[in-house]
């Protein structure tokens, strides 16, 4: 839900996907975890490619 809705703000603004999806993800687990889970994100994204 929060890629969701950051990808959303990303296609319409042009940036902000990282930071968005950090403050948000921040909200419900530590900021580690965040950290982690935007990297993987991230590392699934390019290992596609």
């Amino acid at each position: 839900m929060v890629f969701t809705a950051t990808g959303l703000v990303k296609g319409v603004v042009g940036l902000g996907l990282p930071t968005r999806s950090m403050a948000l993800l921040a909200l419900v687990m530590t900021p580690a975890q965040a950290v982690a889970r935007l990297a993987l994100g991230a590392y699934m994204v390019l290992r596609s490619i």
